[in-house]
């Protein structure tokens, strides 16, 4: 098992729309039990086995922006609709809507960005409200302004209120972790785990800053001034402490927990598009990456060591 190289490029294989028969942009990746990988595209669930891709288009033909793998079912978000991929008899998936669990006061609620599974349920994430499934009932979570980005750090949930700041939900509901200024002049892009008590969190514009004992500052690293100038749009904690940053117009970076760049990735080193829409480790280490115009592994660990196919 080796490392993630400084020197040279990973082996990278490009998927085009015109491989998977779907629209080009993917805007969220998980991975079942049994190893299929599935991708939010905008003309539904993408699943592609490792050998054969197959589409599965919502019922109203809606851009599927978020999905959830828990076992094998694909929970999956989208404009006004909340629901989840189950296989049937006949080994394809079959969509089944949550929305008539929800109050009708709430079911105006746009485009559905994040899930996650939490102790507390299911929980789905727009602009508008929190949607917790747990026990085939759905909990309504409102926000003090708006939420803007969701995330699952340690299988504790975050949310940002654009107004309030950072909150964490918990057995009482949201709780305030911390408010800045920050919060309403840049987008939250990522959340990522650091070690007790410290998170690292990366803005759209502003660069990457680490939060611990209520402080917020600057975390002085190589990749900060790079991802200020090409705008952090996605960001994960890979494995044996390393971390992935997908940017609006320059790829991918690589670092370590020091944010020393081991990798740069973008179009002139083999991607098809500078915008990395989404992120993900799959359980044999490969990165993959939803584009803007289309889907790449990025086979950056065992797999680059091996040279397997």
């Amino acid at each position: 098992m080796g490392q993630i190289k400084d020197m040279g490029l990973p082996f990278i294989n490009n998927y085009n729309k015109n491989t998977y028969k779907a629209s080009n942009q993917n805007w969220s990746i998980a991975q079942n039990d049994k190893g299929f990988l599935y991708f939010g595209n905008n003309d539904g669930l993408l699943e592609f086995d490792g050998s054969y891709w197959e589409l599965y288009p919502l019922p109203k033909r809606t851009i599927l922006r978020s999905i959830l793998a828990k076992g094998d079912t694909i929970f999956a978000g989208a404009f006004e609709e909340i629901g989840y991929y189950v296989p049937g008899t006949d080994g394809k998936m079959h969509f089944h809507s949550l929305v008539h669990l929800i109050p009708e006061y709430f079911r105006a609620f746009d485009e559905i960005w994040k899930i996650h599974n939490t102790p507390s349920g299911i929980v789905f994430q727009s602009f508008r409200f929190l949607f917790v499934f747990n026990n085939h009932q759905i909990k309504v979570i409102e926000p003090f302004s708006s939420f803007t980005q969701s995330f699952l750090v340690n299988g504790n949930a975050y949310v940002i209120d654009r107004k309030k700041g950072l909150f964490r939900m918990g057995a009482r509901g949201l709780e305030l972790v911390f408010s800045d200024p920050l919060f309403q002049r840049t987008e939250i892009r990522s959340l990522l785990y650091r070690g007790a008590d410290e998170l690292l969190l990366g803005t759209s514009t502003e660069g990457l800053y680490i939060l611990k004992n209520k402080a917020l500052e600057t975390w002085p690293s190589p990749v900060n001034n790079k991802l200020k100038t090409y705008e952090l749009f996605s960001g994960i904690a890979l494995s044996e402490n390393f971390y992935a940053f997908g940017t609006v117009q320059n790829g991918l970076y690589i670092t370590d927990r020091n944010g020393r760049i081991y990798q740069h990735i973008n179009r002139s080193k083999g991607l098809q598009n500078n915008t990395i829409l989404s992120l993900f480790e799959d359980r044999h280490y490969n990165l993959w990456m939803g584009l803007d115009n289309a889907s790449t592994q990025c086979r950056t660990r065992r797999c680059q060591v091996c040279g397997c196919q």
